[in-house]
């Protein structure tokens, strides 16, 4: 099984598809991404369990996660998640204002990637 989440949604951000890795990934219930729900419910779910931290408040949080993806061209980041999970977002804009949200877990691949790093510090 591929450790990622798919999601198709219009121009306001209304979820039109989404594959069913949600809870794994997203650390979201999954009634959150079925189709017609708005991100900004999830954004908001993710922004109470701590994910964004608590720097702006709730509804800007929400205003600029979702206006992020639609400056145009592809966006892309890593997050770690309170709880650990590291997880690579891109978001792809395609045809009619529509967004390609590819979300998948690399918390294996950064951990390997630390342990590296402190193998490579221990020779030097």
């Amino acid at each position: 099984a591929c450790d990622a989440l798919i999601v198709v949604s219009d121009k306001d951000s209304n979820v039109l598809l989404a594959s069913n890795r949600q809870r794994d990934i997203m650390e979201t219930p999954d009634h959150l991404y079925r189709p017609g729900t708005n991100l900004g419910d999830a954004i908001r779910h993710r922004y109470r369990q701590g994910m964004y931290g608590f720097e702006k408040d709730e509804e800007t949080t929400v205003r600029e996660r979702l206006a992020n993806p639609l400056k145009g061209g592809v966006v892309q980041y890593t997050r770690t998640s309170p709880s650990g999970r590291s997880v690579q977002h891109i978001f792809t804009p395609i045809s009619g204002g529509r967004i390609v949200g590819f979300h998948r877990d690399i918390t294996i691949l950064k951990r390997q990637e630390e342990q590296i790093a402190q193998e490579r510090a221990l020779l030097q």
